[in-house]
């Protein structure tokens, strides 16, 4: 008689998926084929595309309660203030790129010339880049024009 598994098939449950944890059903399941390994469960995450099913350990299901739940909304909030650091950090060290706000405008200089670059969004979905840069024959005349 095989072992009684953790999780049985059309059992809802929690899976980590990469860092966080997803709601998901468990389709089949596996019974341990070597001592080494333990079972395996077919899983679907509610609300992905099937093409994400896939077979995992079982480590990374857990049961569906009260408890897990909370540790799933605990690694939400806690991936969300990661992210939300990384934009900080990106926007101290000068760095555009998507998601940039309306209007922003960026001056280079490069020897004797003044590039000004201005990155537009219309209506967030279309981006357009317009540069101009300027070529002066000293650097003074460089800098009253960003001055003005």
């Amino acid at each position: 008689m095989p072992p009684k598994l953790k999780f049985q098939e059309g059992e809802k449950v929690l899976c980590y998926h990469g860092l966080l944890i997803y709601e998901a059903k468990c389709m089949k399941t596996q019974s341990a084929k070597d001592k080494d390994k333990g079972p395996k469960f077919f899983i679907h995450y509610n609300g992905w595309n099937k093409n994400w099913d896939e077979w995992v350990p079982e480590e990374r299901v857990l049961k569906f309660s009260e408890v897990n739940l909370q540790k799933q909304k605990e690694l939400i909030q806690q991936h969300r203030k990661e992210v939300k650091e990384k934009k900080g950090k990106r926007k101290l060290e000068g760095g555009v790129g998507r998601g940039s706000k309306r209007g922003t405008v960026q001056i280079f200089y490069v020897n004797y010339r003044v590039c000004v670059e201005l990155a537009v969004l219309c209506k967030d979905v279309l981006s357009v880049c317009l540069s101009v840069c300027l070529f002066f024959p000293c650097p003074e005349e460089a800098e009253l024009l960003v001055l003005s």
